[in-house]
């Protein structure tokens, strides 16, 4: 034991805890720019905290109404402010949600069957023709049925045929035309 006093002095100070970071989350960053076109492909986003590594899906079919779209975008995160995501990955996956529009087709001609299901009545099937200066008015017989070509009613609007009788029906075949038996 030293009784004396000693006239150096030993400063000493406790070192802090280490910093512990923070795990990188999708709230840590701001996804923009983001977009789909009608056809479906989409723009990649910029993200405003880490790097942007991919998007999926890569792209969308088209649609024929507005609809809504998930594009995932995974993103690194950002090392020299953030933890990893998880233990076993250094990317997250963040849902950006973003309205396709809807792809505008073209209206054409088109095929319809029409199909008179009475066994004792005639239908009466009008419509306008392919060319679209024809108006057509047949009769269709009892349990008989018919393909036409409807002319369309401008750039957009698809035409129909118009149908009388207590059991007719039609429906669109799903196919082009330019010409039908009838005109």
């Amino acid at each position: 034991m030293i009784k004396a006093r000693s006239p150096f002095f030993i400063e000493h100070e406790e070192t802090a805890a280490p910093t512990v970071l923070p795990r990188f989350t999708c709230d840590d960053t701001v996804i923009t720019g983001l977009e789909i076109a009608a056809n479906g492909t989409i723009t990649n986003p910029t993200v405003s905290v880490g790097t942007l590594h991919s998007i999926e899906p890569s792209s969308f079919g088209t649609v024929s109404v507005a609809t809504s779209r998930i594009v995932n975008v995974k993103v690194t995160y950002d090392s020299a402010n953030f933890r990893p995501p998880t233990d076993d990955s250094n990317e997250i996956y963040c849902a950006v949600e973003y309205l396709q529009p809807a792809t505008v087709t073209a209206a054409h001609c088109k095929t319809y069957e029409v199909e008179n299901h009475s066994t004792d009545e005639t239908a009466t099937v009008r419509y306008i023709a392919c060319d679209g200066d024809q108006l057509i008015v047949h009769t269709l017989a009892p349990s008989s049925s018919v393909t036409i070509c409807v002319a369309e009613v401008n750039a957009t609007t698809f035409g129909y045929p118009t149908v009388l009788g207590s059991n007719v029906t039609y429906f669109d075949s799903l196919a082009g035309c330019t010409t039908d038996s009838l005109s």
